[in-house]
């Protein structure tokens, strides 16, 4: 859906590092443009399909040479999504606001062909065109069957990264997202 974004930053022995993700798509069986449907559908019905795909591919650090590691270390010619499929979730109003909800979100993170289930604590924000979803979540690489990037002893990666996303539910039009990124500074060396 419109408007989605996921970035991922992490830590090298010689500087911070970031990804940014184009073509990030998400799909739900969340049938209305109506914003106040969509959101009651969500606190009262509960069971809802989500599925968010990450082509590997679409990862760039602004480095090219950074870029074809990260695919290499990502397996992107067997596995060329990074795919998270959600198993249920419960929503929480936070205290004073209507439009604002905490979420308790478990599903299944697949990167580099392996599969582990994960919970995600994002916050929803119900607006005018729909519904945002955003978070950010620490992943261990080691955890996928990745080793952290190194050359020799001169550069290593932190086996630690964090995933930020925003993903836009309940509108089809076109939306520009004001979510933070990575530092716009960062990603051109």
């Amino acid at each position: 859906m419109s408007g989605s974004q996921i970035w991922i930053e992490g830590n090298s022995s010689l500087h911070r590092y970031y990804f940014t993700a184009e073509g990030v798509s998400a799909q739900s069986d969340l049938k209305t443009n109506s914003g106040i449907k969509v959101l009651l559908d969500l606190i009262l019905h509960g069971g809802h399909q989500l599925t968010v795909t990450l082509p590997v591919t679409s990862l760039k650090s602004g480095d090219k040479g950074m870029d074809q590691n990260a695919y290499e270390k990502l397996k992107s010619k067997d596995f060329p999504d990074i795919v998270f499929t959600l198993d249920h979730y419960v929503v929480k109003a936070f205290p004073g606001s209507l439009n604002t909800y905490g979420l308790l979100v478990f599903g299944r993170l697949k990167i580099a062909g392996v599969e582990k289930d994960i919970v995600l604590e994002p916050t929803l924000v119900f607006g005018r065109d729909g519904i945002k979803i955003y978070g950010s979540q620490d992943i261990s690489q080691k955890d996928y069957g990745i080793s952290p990037y190194s050359v020799a002893v001169v550069m290593t990666t932190d086996d630690k990264i964090v995933v930020h996303y925003l993903i836009a539910l309940g509108s089809k039009q076109k939306t520009k997202s004001h979510a933070p990124g990575p530092p716009s500074s960062e990603l051109k060396r």
